[in-house]
C-alpha cells in the first residue's frame, strides 16, 4: 500500500513538473504597457506617456520594411508596426531599460534574470548572432521572441509560425 501511494505521488509530482513546463511565459508578453499585435497609434500612446515625450510616426517607404509603420528616437526606443498598422517589434535601447526599469545599477545579466523571473521567461538561451546576449522563444506558439543584448537593449519580436510542408 506504501509503495502504491508513493508512485502515486511520484506520478502527480510528474504531472505537475509537466504542467509547469509547458506553461512557461505569458501568451502575451506585455512589457509596459506594449504587446505584439497592438495598433501602433495606442504604442506610441503608451510610449509618450512613458517617456513624458512626443513621438513623430512615419511608413517606410523603401527597403526590406517598405510600408511598414516605425516610430523611434535612437537612444530610448523603437517600435514598429507591419502595413496593418499591427506592433510587430518593440526595442528599448539601453537607455529606455534603465529608465522604465530602473536598472542603471544593473548588469545585463541580472536585468535578464530579473525579467526572466518576473514574466516567467526561462530558460533564456545565450546568443551571440545578431548580437551578444540572451535569447528566449515562447513554446506552444505563442509567437514571440525576447532578446537582451550585453549592452542592455530588450527586444520583442514577433515570430511568424511556419506552415505545414505540403507535397504532391
Amino acid at each position: 500500500m506504501k509503495t502504491f501511494f508513493a508512485c502515486c505521488l511520484l506520478f502527480i509530482g510528474g504531472l505537475n513538473g509537466v504542467c509547469y513546463a509547458a506553461d512557461v511565459g505569458p501568451r502575451v508578453l506585455k512589457v509596459k504597457g506594449l504587446y505584439l499585435g497592438m495598433n501602433i497609434e495606442e504604442a506610441k500612446s503608451v510610449v509618450e506617456k512613458l517617456f513624458d515625450k512626443s513621438f513623430e510616426m512615419a511608413q517606410v517607404v523603401s527597403g526590406r520594411d517598405e510600408g511598414s509603420y516605425r516610430f523611434l528616437d535612437g537612444e530610448r526606443v523603437s517600435i514598429r508596426a507591419s502595413e496593418d498598422r499591427k506592433v510587430d517589434s518593440i526595442q528599448l535601447y539601453q537607455r529606455g531599460v534603465n529608465i522604465l526599469f530602473n536598472a542603471y545599477e544593473y548588469s545585463s545579466e541580472e536585468f535578464k534574470n530579473a525579467f526572466s523571473q518576473a514574466y516567467n521567461l526561462s530558460p533564456f538561451q545565450e546568443i551571440v548572432r545578431p548580437y551578444e546576449g540572451w535569447e528566449f522563444t515562447s513554446p506552444n506558439g505563442n509567437g514571440y521572441k525576447v532578446r537582451i543584448s550585453k549592452s542592455k537593449d530588450l527586444t520583442v519580436l514577433k515570430v511568424v509560425q511556419k506552415g505545414r510542408l505540403m507535397f504532391d
